[in-house]
């Protein structure tokens, strides 16, 4: 009697880049400007399970472990930023009236 042979695999993929750009005016005593922060994100994973079942065929298992599945999300932000000497950085978002979130 032969044994069946098995094969699992696991695979989690997860990536983020993030962008950030800054338009700022650098005096002496203080440093204003705007920043626009982008972030990429994927994360996504599938479980395989391969069993020959005895020369007789194979059984092929396939699943999604990860709850939540993110092909691509992108966020991007637009931020008031001033650092005034000898305190700390203070950023602001900046909201638009009448566009959808």
């Amino acid at each position: 009697m032969s044994h069946p042979i098995i094969q699992s695999m696991f695979l989690h993929c997860s990536a983020a880049v993030e962008l950030l750009g800054e338009f700022v005016v650098d005096a002496y005593a203080v440093e204003a400007g705007l920043k626009v922060a982008t972030t990429l994100h994927t994360a996504s994973g599938a479980d395989i399970n391969i069993k020959a079942t005895g020369g007789l065929g194979v059984d092929v298992t396939f699943g999604l472990p990860v709850k939540k599945q993110d092909v691509i999300t992108i966020k991007s932000e637009v931020l008031t930023t001033v650092h005034e000497r000898g305190k700390s950085e203070v950023d602001t978002a900046v909201t638009f009236t009448g566009t959808p979130r």
